[in-house]
């Protein structure tokens, strides 16, 4: 969260293998969703395979997000002309144990931190 920004997102990973998961890296089994909360005047629900990317790091200590509303299936036109007036492509968010960093692509092609 930075300021009045948020971000919310849930997800599955798929079932361990018999070895378990310690010495393995999840891939993402599929999203559930993620909420975004102040960058528009309402909350943006993420539900769709093309709006949201996930990389997961090294046995899963860190993680990288990509979320790009636009690309949602049914978002309203409204919300996108909201975006597009605040500049915002997509939103980039990096969670890792000592660090979180949250950035923003605008359609100029700058990223600018939040």
């Amino acid at each position: 969260m930075a300021g009045n920004f948020k971000v919310r997102t849930s997800f599955f990973w798929p079932a361990p293998p018999d070895r378990g998961i310690g010495d393995k890296t999840a891939p993402l089994g599929r999203w559930r969703e993620t909420v975004i909360e102040g960058l528009t005047a309402q909350p943006i629900t993420l539900r769709g395979e093309f709006s949201q990317t996930y990389r997961p790091g090294h046995h899963n200590f860190s993680e990288e997000f990509i979320f790009e509303p636009a690309l949602e299936e049914g978002i309203s036109a409204s919300v996108v002309a909201e975006l597009e007036a605040a500049n915002v492509r997509f939103i980039y968010l990096l969670v890792n144990f000592d660090q979180t960093e949250l950035k923003i692509l605008g359609l100029d092609g700058v990223f600018r931190n939040l």
